[in-house]
């Protein structure tokens, strides 16, 4: 599920900030390597390697983000792309596959995240594809994941 750390006495602390979410315990370091590619006005800004840890906070506060966004809309803590472990299961063959794949978590922020256009539901995983655009805030900048 998606656990948003609402406990400020008992949160995850990082850097000397209490961490909107908690990392689930399907949470896992990706095996692929996925990359991130930041477009402001259809121009390439930045490629961003997010292969190297299971999780990539998306917000303002530069002392804690993976992912920095100034823009005044988007949240301290926006959201938080989260590689985790699916397990699934083949129904005609029963044969069991396991792959980590990425997530976006809105961490109920103000202006909320669009994925591929579409404003997705706060405080709940999102799985994302290849090929997938999200946006935070009211920002212009597009994040393609590859």
């Amino acid at each position: 599920s998606g656990a948003l750390a609402k406990d400020e006495t008992t949160g995850n602390i990082y850097r000397g900030h209490v961490l909107k979410w908690s990392e689930p315990d399907d949470a896992r370091q990706p095996t692929s390597r996925w990359r991130v590619y930041e477009f402001k006005n259809g121009q390439e800004e930045k490629v961003m390697h997010i292969h190297r840890q299971s999780a990539y906070l998306v917000g303002r506060v530069k002392e804690i983000a993976d992912i920095l966004t100034m823009h005044p809309s988007c949240s301290g803590q926006h959201a938080v792309i989260q590689f985790r472990l699916k397990v699934s299961v083949d129904p005609t063959t029963n044969v069991e596959s396991r792959a980590v794949l990425p997530y976006v978590l809105d961490l109920e922020s103000t202006n909320g995240t669009t994925l591929n256009g579409e404003r997705i539901a706060p405080a709940r995983y999102v799985e994302l594809r290849e090929k997938d655009m999200l946006q935070f805030g009211h920002s212009t900048r597009e994040y393609v994941l590859i």
